[in-house]
């Protein structure tokens, strides 16, 4: 029998998939080498409808992957409007936080954390010392840069013709990563040296939206990653099989914690002490534990079978 190409193009748009490949391609992130890293943070674009240097949304992270929290109103890289919605992320971390000291770690892990994007240029890399580039900055590195600016002692910072550079020290790495000596340098320097080589980067940052950045996956996406993710499921009592391509979830009794186990030690909830050394960690989101009154988790494990 001969195979028709045409039969299957409902399910499968090669085209489609190789142009969205493109627009991802487009969007490049710079990070920070060991050592000492001099940078320039761009201003806000008023055409972009922006007012301060940086673009602030929370993202979860499983198993090394991001998804964008649904918590939060934003426009995506489509220019839809994404309306805050309950996310399932969100209420596996909030349900597990006040258990086990395993849990609580695992709720750390999956808890949304708040990423800081700005636009820099980097004076010492061939590639992006002319050319705008995104750059998650660290939380310690951005409240740094809002105080000196608030101070006002230091003049212009983000300024294109009299602001400063910064020298961003990279030092360590993973959770152990540190930019505590970094600092921003006293010489007022304009970003490039003539002003048409200035106006071509302000014009690649009005087609660098933060908004290009965004991208929401539906929830069920998110449902079902947050249960595969690593210790999860153990933390919920629940047993996850796959058939016939489809996750199906079976719900088990979890045991209770109670006033009497003595060997579960309940600390406070601060995950900006784990994560905000780390770049790729940030300050977490504290929860408020009035926006789960009307979870849908329970209802969610309710639907599954039980073993």
């Amino acid at each position: 029998m001969e195979l028709n190409k045409a039969d299957f193009s409902a399910f499968f748009n090669e085209s489609d998939m190789m142009e969205e490949l493109k627009k991802q391609e487009g969007i490049k992130y710079w990070r920070p080498v060991a050592g000492k890293n001099t940078i320039r943070i761009l201003p806000p674009n008023p055409k972009n409808g922006e007012k301060v240097h940086y673009f602030t949304h929370k993202v979860h992270w499983l198993d090394k992957k991001p998804y964008e929290c649904l918590d939060q109103n934003l426009v995506d890289k489509d220019g839809h409007m994404h309306a805050r919605e309950k996310c399932p992320i969100c209420e596996i971390a909030n349900k597990l936080r006040n258990g086990s000291l395993e849990d609580q770690k695992i709720s750390k892990d999956i808890c949304a954390k708040y990423k800081y994007v700005t636009r820099v240029l980097v004076r010492d890399n061939e590639e992006y010392k002319k050319t705008p580039v995104f750059y998650e900055l660290g939380s310690k590195i951005n409240k740094k840069i809002i105080n000196l600016i608030q101070e006002g002692e230091w003049g212009s910072i983000v300024g294109v013709v009299d602001g400063r550079d910064f020298n961003l020290v990279k030092e360590g790495s993973g959770m152990l990563t540190s930019y505590d000596n970094s600092n921003l340098k006293p010489n007022v320097t304009p970003i490039l040296s003539t002003s048409k080589e200035i106006l071509d980067v302000l014009n690649k940052t009005t087609e660098m939206s933060y908004n290009s950045i965004i991208s929401f996956r539906p929830k069920d996406v998110l449902e079902e990653a947050v249960l595969n993710a690593s210790g999860v499921a153990d933390a919920l009592g629940i047993k996850t099989e796959v058939n016939n391509n489809f996750l199906t979830s079976l719900q088990k009794q979890a045991p209770s914690v109670t006033a009497q186990d003595t060997s579960i030690k309940k600390t406070p909830y601060s995950p900006e002490k784990e994560y905000d050394t780390d770049d790729d960690f940030d300050t977490g989101v504290d929860f408020n534990d009035d926006d789960f009154q009307a979870s849908d988790l329970d209802n969610i494990l309710k639907q599954m079978k039980e073993v």
